[in-house]
């Protein structure tokens, strides 16, 4: 079977078995599993985003403030992206 992480600007996105993304052995992928399934806990309003060298950093989630602003597209695609 083949494992493999997905890798994006030095983050990992996503792992699996199959075609695609970066090769790795077995025992990386079981390693990934659990990090992802067992992650420390983050401070308040903050998530964890993995990195390439298996490291975490922390990052904090982002939030409207005010249920009646409005924000442009542009606005909702960044905060999709800091939080992907």
């Amino acid at each position: 079977m083949r494992y493999y992480k997905i890798i994006n600007n030095g983050y990992i996105e996503g792992v699996g078995t199959g075609c695609g993304g970066n090769e790795i052995s077995k025992e990386e992928y079981i390693n990934l599993l659990s990090m992802i399934k067992y992650p420390p806990e983050a401070d308040e309003g903050c998530y964890f985003k993995f990195k390439e060298d298996l490291t975490r950093e922390q990052h904090v989630i982002p939030f409207i403030t005010d249920e009646n602003d409005e924000i442009s597209g542009d606005e909702l695609m960044t905060i999709i992206k800091e939080v992907l």
